[in-house]
């Protein structure tokens, strides 16, 4: 019905890294890596076919990206590998519906964001919307604010910015 293989022409989640050599990339439910001068695409991971990865963000010594695994059956999980790419490791202990994860600068916590699933995803192991931390080598994930979305923090690491909307 289709070719054994052919050329995405869309990716999603660009995010270039810190020293400016590489950039991070979702296409077709998996995360890539290339060169910013071009080159062959690699894939990062080696999460199963059932597993979607979006949302990956360097951290700020470029070693590290995190990013968001999803299945339908078992839901999201925070996941976090060395740049250079290999099997994940799992941030979160919790599966949640979780978006948009980011390194403190010392890259020892990371910050996302965590809502309550329903309409088109499963409202299992939903929780209260807002900015959730948890430390980048694994654990439960923390509250930080109800609400908020795009959390990322400062450059020393000491506050941590979100968008809010007002009603």
């Amino acid at each position: 019905v289709a070719p054994d293989s052919f050329r995405t022409k869309m990716v999603r989640w660009a995010q270039v890294s810190p020293d400016g050599r590489n950039v991070v990339f979702e296409s077709l439910g998996k995360l890539w890596t290339q060169s910013a001068s071009g080159g062959s695409p690699r894939r990062l991971t080696n999460n199963g076919e059932d597993v979607f990865e979006l949302y990956p963000s360097w951290s700020r010594d470029g070693r590290q990206i995190a990013f968001v695994a999803w299945n339908d059956a078992r839901l999201g999980k925070v996941q976090t590998i060395g740049a250079s790419g290999g099997k994940p490791k799992d941030a979160t202990t919790q599966a949640g519906h979780y978006s948009d994860p980011r390194f403190a600068p010392d890259g020892r916590t990371i910050v996302f964001e965590a809502g309550s699933g329903g309409d088109l995803t499963s409202d299992k192991w939903g929780r209260d919307s807002g900015i959730y931390s948890v430390p980048a080598s694994g654990g439960a994930p923390q509250l930080v604010k109800r609400g908020g979305s795009d959390p990322q923090f400062g450059a020393n690491g000491d506050r941590i910015f979100f968008t809010e909307q007002k009603a």
